[in-house]
C-alpha cells in the first residue's frame, strides 16, 4: 500500500495525472484502498504459491518471457478482484482511466506489476522466520495508511 501511494505520486509526477482509482472503500483521494491489506496479504500468497509451485515448468525462460509472466501472475489476480467487486457491490474495485482492457485492468501496468511481484517476493525472504518484526512493521503500516487516510 505504501508502494502504491509512492507510484501514485511518481505517476502524477510525470504525467500530471493519475492512471487508477480505487472505487471502493477508497482513502487517500482513492489512490489506496482501506481493502488494501486484504488484497496485498492474498498477493503474497499468490506470489508464494507462483514462485514454489508454478503451473507451467520450463527449464529455460528468456528475460522478456520470465518479466511477463511475473507481471501477468499479478495482473490475472488484479483482473479477478475487479470481478468479484462488481458482481458483489456492482462497481469496479480499482479503475484504471487507460481502456486498454476495458477499465479491469491496463497494459500500462504490466511493469508496475512486475515490480510490485519482486518487492513482494523480496519482503518475503527478508520476513521470514521474523514474524514479530514483519507483524509489528504490518501493524504499523496499517495504522498509519488507514489512521491518516483522507
Amino acid at each position: 500500500m505504501l508502494g502504491e501511494l509512492f507510484i501514485y505520486h511518481l505517476v502524477d509526477l510525470f504525467l500530471s495525472k493519475p492512471i487508477w482509482e480505487y472505487r471502493l472503500w477508497p482513502i487517500y483521494n482513492g489512490v489506496i484502498s482501506a481493502y488494501g491489506p486484504v488484497m496485498w496479504g492474498m498477493a503474497g500468497l499468490y506470489i508464494c504459491f507462483h514462485r514454489h509451485y508454478p503451473l507451467i515448468k520450463r527449464k529455460k525462460k528468456s528475460l522478456g518471457l520470465r518479466i511477463l509472466n511475473e507481471a501477468m501472475y499479478l495482473m490475472v489476480l488484479e483482473v479477478l478482484f475487479n470481478f468479484i467487486a462488481f458482481g458483489l457491490f456492482d462497481d469496479f474495485y480499482f479503475y484504471y482511466y487507460t481502456p486498454d482492457l476495458w477499465h479491469w485492468t491496463s497494459l500500462t501496468n504490466l511493469p508496475l506489476w512486475w515490480i510490485g511481484y519482486h518487492v513482494v517476493a523480496k519482503l518475503a525472504s527478508v520476513f521470514y522466520k521474523e514474524e514479530k518484526i514483519a507483524l509489528g512493521l504490518a501493524f504499523l503500516i496499517i495504522v498509519v495508511v488507514l489512521g491518516y487516510g483522507k
